[in-house]
């Protein structure tokens, strides 16, 4: 359907201009945690708002729910980091290498079976990445190391919604994983502007909203949008968000892309495609 082809593709769009905000309020020293309580705070007034019309959903199990919930905030923080100390480009591209790592931990998490196209995936995630980071693969800077561990962190998270999924809606557990991150990232952001002050003004306030409209509003749209389109041709376009921040990365940021970076790219959005052949295979 093309209204749900159109939702995948604009969800990626939203995700990276949510970094965008990020990295270019970098004069304004704003800690990672305010971005990421701004993201959170707008979600949990959307959802609040979502249950007020159209009635609230019971939780039907809390265990897996809860576990999204704190492994999402994780990778947020994580991911805003690598935004925050390191490349745009290199943070979303590395960002995206998450599928390998929910095939590994839903073995070990739900005893989901590894199977071939899983090894081949993740021969072309690593291939890719080393390619991607080139001479700076064994030095790699924090921005890199977060951006990685927020892969990973969405790995163990994504694991956690496929199975908070079978007895909760979308709705729900959105809901539950905006609050508590609202809560943890407001506690940890207001004391961070209590040690370290930063300028309060119209400008930070609009970088700070702007992120956490795109943040959320992508998250509504990837959702929305894979209701419409299958595995696979939902990972290749919402995977789509490689190919613009290599775009935006040589045409805005005017950064130095040889082909290392196009062809590690290309790797990692080949690997994810087999990760997402594979999973619509199993199902």
């Amino acid at each position: 359907m093309f209204w749900g082809k159109f939702a995948v593709i604009l969800s990626a769009i939203f995700f990276y201009m949510a970094t965008y905000y990020i990295k270019i309020a970098d004069s304004l020293a704003i800690p990672v945690f305010v971005f990421a309580f701004f993201r959170f705070f707008l979600g949990y007034i959307f959802t609040s708002l979502w249950n007020f019309y159209a009635g609230k959903e019971e939780y039907q199990d809390l265990t897996w729910i809860r576990m999204r919930a704190v492994w999402n905030l994780i990778a947020v923080v994580f991911f805003f980091a690598g935004v925050a100390y390191g490349s745009i480009l290199n943070a979303n591209v590395l960002n995206m290498t998450y599928p390998i790592f929910v095939a590994f931990f839903a073995a070990f998490l739900v005893r989901e079976k590894i199977s071939g196209r899983d090894f081949l995936s993740l021969f072309f995630i690593l291939s890719g990445t080393a390619l991607f980071l080139g001479h700076s693969t064994l030095s790699m800077e924090w921005g890199d190391i977060f951006s990685i561990l927020s892969a990973v962190t969405a790995g163990i998270s994504l694991v956690a919604l496929k199975e908070a999924r079978k007895r909760n809606s979308s709705r729900a557990v959105l809901h539950y994983q905006f609050l508590i991150g609202t809560l943890v990232t407001g506690i940890i952001a207001v004391w961070l502007y209590w040690k370290n002050p930063f300028a309060w003004n119209y400008l930070s306030v609009y970088f700070l909203l702007a992120s956490g409209f795109f943040g959320v509003a992508g998250q509504y749209l990837l959702t929305v949008g894979y209701r419409y389109v299958g595995a696979t041709q939902g990972s290749i376009l919402s995977n789509s968000r490689i190919w613009i921040a290599l775009l935006a990365g040589w045409l805005i940021f005017q950064e130095d892309i040889g082909w290392e970076k196009w062809v590690g790219g290309a790797a990692i959005f080949l690997a994810n495609l087999i990760a997402a052949v594979d999973e619509n295979k199993k199902a």
